[in-house]
């Protein structure tokens, strides 16, 4: 089974898991396995050869952790094709020249950690319950949340060091939302802490750094 996958490196890595050796695993180990870590760089410094294309054989993961990889729309079709899939997160990701949306259906959290060129009609994943991104804290970059689809089940938003000028699109982007947590950003509207209190929505009390 493991001769279809493209990535040596992910090859050593589920053998470990299952604790078998390469020419033993079949198809049915590789469903067994629920959580993966993939980095383009290990604790050495040295490149991987990861590829994302390798996840479609996991057909159980249930939690994918991605560091360093430039995503491709090919990477979020793989993304999205993963039945079982309820936790992702991407952190120092590129997402240059991308068309398509994590859409994932089954999708629960995403976690977006100083991801590069990110927008956020990248995300379209109608069931998320938690979502956080986290930008660069020296260059406090604006984020347009005008692209940003409306989550009726999401429960937590976080948005750190961002520069957020339209507070209200938030507001009527997470109409359910139970946690907002703005710390390090940066708001524009003064009134938002009393919209929000009036839908009983907790606020981070460090999150509002106002531009005016």
């Amino acid at each position: 089974m493991l001769e279809n996958l493209k990535s040596q490196d992910f090859k050593n890595d589920i053998s470990k898991i299952l604790n078998k050796n390469i020419f033993e695993i079949t198809e049915d180990d590789l469903k067994n396995i629920t959580r993966i870590s993939l980095s383009k760089e290990n604790i050495f410094g040295k490149i991987t050869d990861y590829q994302i294309s390798d996840l479609k054989y996991l057909n159980g993961l249930k939690e994918c952790s991605l560091s360093g990889f430039e995503i491709t729309d090919q990477d979020i079709s793989i993304i999205n094709d993963l039945p079982e899939l309820e936790f992702l997160s991407l952190d120092f990701c590129s997402f240059k020249l991308i068309s398509k949306s994590i859409n994932n259906l089954k999708l629960e959290e995403l976690y977006l950690d100083k991801c590069i060129d990110f927008s956020l009609s990248n995300i379209n994943s109608s069931n998320l319950k938690f979502l956080s991104i986290i930008g660069f804290k020296d260059e406090m970059n604006s984020i347009n949340f005008n692209d940003l689809v409306s989550f009726y089940n999401m429960e937590v938003l976080s948005v750190h060091n961002y520069k957020i000028e339209n507070m209200e699109n938030v507001i009527n982007s997470v109409p359910n939302v139970k946690i907002l947590n703005l710390d390090g950003s940066i708001i524009d509207e003064k009134t938002v802490l009393e919209n929000l209190s009036l839908r009983n929505v907790e606020v981070s009390n460090e999150s509002f750094f106002h531009l005016h």
